[in-house]
């Protein structure tokens, strides 16, 4: 909750490099071919509609940014939508969500709750949108030595490789001894949860990769093709993000439907 605060605060501000501006194309289906951000956007008087609809709910949780899967009713985004603001199942602005939310790896419409999209809808509105946003080009390793220096230059430890033998009350009693503390929470994934899988994918070409003759884009954005097992749900240009060095590199994020297919071979991969 406390990142963006703990980025100044651990002073890693200055390694922070603003999302380059580049165009961003889309692939929504219905044989539209690839299209810019400003070709498929909503309408703005159906978006000042659509936001007035969900606006007031988005508040109804005083903390918005932290959202709980029972707002909204629990509805996925499709449900709310076609229920709350009566679209078509296959409407164009779910179509365009859709291919959002799975080009940035997010669960599909059916699945990804609305309770996650109005609290994105709620940050973009009053911070501002990806235009404005910034990313760590290295990663975000550095974040973390940073925070584990400051853990340790203020008395606290870190015990790697340690097997849990008992719990009592609020003392660990582990193979290398026992700790105390003033909590302990412990994280398990969920067995009746079911994730969405992707493989983000590293391709070299033999020459700079251009989009509509544009080689300066930044990302391309696929509708997901429910025909193959691997479907690639979007692409993203290194140039851009990184340096010119990296203008023959282009990652794709590529959904596996089945994960007993997994660990994949590159041979098998470009099958």
């Amino acid at each position: 909750k406390r990142f963006n605060e703990l980025i100044v605060e651990l002073k890693c501000k200055a390694q922070l490099k603003k999302v380059p501006l580049s165009e961003i194309y889309y692939d929504i289906g219905d044989n539209i071919g690839l299209q810019n951000y400003d070709a498929v956007k909503l309408p703005l008087s159906k978006s000042i509609k659509l936001f007035v609809k969900i606006f007031p709910e988005i508040f109804v949780n005083n903390k918005p940014a932290q959202p709980r899967l029972s707002n909204f009713k629990g509805l996925s985004v499709k449900k709310y939508f076609t229920k709350k603001l009566n679209l078509k199942k296959n409407d164009q602005y779910l179509n365009m969500l859709d291919t959002i939310l799975q080009g940035y790896c997010y669960a599909s419409v059916d699945d990804y709750k609305m309770a996650f999209l109005a609290a994105t809808i709620h940050q973009n509105v009053l911070h501002g949108d990806l235009s404005t946003a910034f990313y760590f080009p290295k990663g975000t390793q550095a974040f973390a030595e940073k925070m584990a220096e400051t853990i340790k230059a203020k008395g606290g430890k870190f015990h790697l490789n340690t097997t849990v033998q008992s719990v009592f009350k609020n003392k660990l009693v582990t193979n290398k001894g026992d700790f105390s503390a003033d909590a302990i929470v412990f994280a398990k994934t969920a067995s009746d949860i079911k994730y969405t899988h992707f493989i983000t994918a590293l391709v070299e070409f033999k020459s700079t990769v251009s989009i509509d003759n544009d080689k300066n884009w930044g990302a391309c954005m696929y509708k997901e093709n429910t025909e193959y097992k691997l479907p690639i749900l979007s692409a993203i240009n290194l140039k851009e993000l990184y340096t010119d060095k990296m203008k023959h590199f282009v990652t794709l994020n590529i959904k596996v439907r089945d994960d007993k297919i997994l660990p994949l071979t590159n041979a098998e991969l470009l099958k």
